[in-house]
């Protein structure tokens, strides 16, 4: 099919008509594109999928296809094409903004590889861009406001091949999704062709790796294959080629989703790509839906912690269902990584879906949340109010933190560093420390949109009790008072 694609486009010249190539087009989408999208935008897909090959290319007078065949797509207000998916015979689901999710093919093109051609660059105020099945990037691929690439069952060993010297423009791209997406190894070649492709996606703060959901059920090869998937990303995103291309002071975010996770890839998370060595800025990392059994033995002595960690998304893992049944020794496992990562307040929500997507895509129909019982919910409350603010991170697993039902004892939890310094804060910093703890426990708005909201519910902070909302203040001084009080 690439290579049917790329003779057309060298035979283009040569087809001749008595209109012009662009009157062909114009007439063409006159004819085909909703009244609804801009007319220049129109011409522009028109263009495109003719020069693909999925209509005619020499567009005879009257050709009729059926446009969203082909596109799904979202415009803005001037009906300007502001979102976009592109494959052979798609379909997709919408949220109720109308914004597009997840795209699949009908059967019959579920094998079928296509170039992107240059055209695509043209599409101006394009800022969200789906690509199914897509074997090769264009030369020049220039998308000045584009912010989301989505390559959905594409292969690295093709498509970041063909990008790697590719002058790619793509200065706000901050969000990079690879969905069924397959990495055939983890070779230095492989490795460089990644690299080459990251390294020019100065602006991106956040990548998602998601295996096909469908994949869930048991079958050992599907079990195989996932486990192997997973392992290979976690090792690309650690090899030296693709630490040194990625803005390591940009990314913030990792997703990996739908996979089968090994022991040993829990380790390599937490003990490697958290660390300040490998991805030392990132403040959320989900990892939901990954099979993952246990925590225990991610704390060790030689634990190096990430200090800007505030999100660790764990539902829909099995682990989970542990926490649920009060399993001592999670529950100790998950407490210890609470301590080390002491900003950590969101560790997740259990959400249930209409079907229509996965992961953070699609319509959420209800929310239950989850509670770990009364230590956990401690932790993650006295993490939200502050706590990183007046206490360095243990390196081991720390007692069971005093609750208001327990026998109130104290310790004196200023510690000192490495070098043998103490950590804290100037005296005349904490009215504002505190101000911002206070304040932090209080309002709970969610600042960006419904997910946000969906997220810090599960923190237990968020109940419109104005007593309850000011607990992790409350815990966080009464439980450090000998601290407070050295500085009074």
């Amino acid at each position: 099919m690439a290579e049917q694609q790329q003779q057309r486009q060298r035979q283009s010249q040569s087809n001749t008509t008595t209109r012009s190539r662009a009157q062909l087009v114009k007439d063409a989408a006159r004819n085909n594109v909703p009244e609804e999208v801009d007319c220049i935008d129109g011409s522009i897909i028109t263009d495109l999928l003719s020069t693909i090959g999925w209509i005619d290319y020499d567009l005879p007078e009257g050709i009729i296809f059926d446009f969203q065949h082909f596109t799904k797509y979202k415009l803005d207000k001037k009906g300007r094409i502001a979102q976009l998916a592109l494959g052979q015979g798609l379909y997709t689901t919408k949220d109720q903004n109308g914004t597009i999710g997840w795209i699949s093919p009908t059967p019959e093109f579920s094998n079928i590889s296509w170039i992107l051609p240059k055209l695509i660059s043209r599409l101006t105020e394009l800022k969200e861009l789906i690509l199914w099945k897509c074997s090769s990037l264009p030369e020049n691929f220039d998308l000045p406001k584009l912010r989301l690439l989505v390559l959905q069952n594409c292969d690295s060993a093709q498509i970041f091949k063909s990008s790697s010297n590719n002058n790619i423009k793509l200065p706000v791209l901050d969000k990079l999704i690879l969905r069924e997406f397959n990495i055939s190894n983890t070779s230095t070649t492989n490795a460089s062709y990644v690299s080459n492709f990251l390294k020019q996606l100065p602006s991106l703060a956040r990548i998602e790796y998601i295996d096909d959901v469908k994949q869930a059920d048991e079958k050992r090869s599907c079990c195989d294959r996932s486990r192997r998937s997973c392992t290979l990303f976690l090792q690309l995103l650690l090899s030296k080629e693709c630490c040194n291309a990625i803005n390591r002071n940009k990314l913030v975010n990792i997703g990996i989703y739908n996979f089968k996770m090994t022991s040993d890839d829990v380790q390599l998370i937490f003990n490697k790509l958290l660390t300040t060595e490998y991805y030392p800025n990132i403040t959320g990392i989900a990892l939901q839906n990954n099979g993952i059994e246990t925590f225990q033995g991610v704390v060790s002595e030689n634990f190096i912690v990430n200090r800007t960690l505030v999100k660790l998304l764990i539902d829909g893992n099995p682990v989970t269902e542990k926490l649920l049944d009060n399993d001592k020794n999670e529950q100790d496992a998950l407490l210890s990584i609470l301590s080390n990562y002491n900003r950590v307040s969101c560790i997740g929500s259990e959400v249930i879906s209409n079907g229509s997507g996965s992961g953070s895509v699609g319509r959420w129909e209800s929310i239950k949340l989850k509670r770990y019982g009364p230590n956990i919910d401690y932790a993650l409350r006295i993490n939200y109010a502050g706590r990183t603010l007046i206490e360095n991170v243990p390196l081991l697993p720390v007692p069971v933190p005093v609750l208001p039902s327990a026998v109130m004892t104290v310790t004196n939890t200023t510690t000192t560093d490495a070098d043998g310094t103490r950590s804290s804060i100037p005296l005349s910093l904490w009215p504002i420390v505190l101000e911002r703890s206070a304040n932090n426990a209080a309002t709970q708005k969610p600042r960006l949109g419904s997910s946000t909201l969906r997220l810090r519910r599960s923190t237990g902070l968020l109940n419109g009790n104005n007593k309850n909302q000011h607990t992790g203040l409350y815990y966080l001084i009464r439980n450090n008072l000998p601290f407070f009080e050295n500085l009074i």
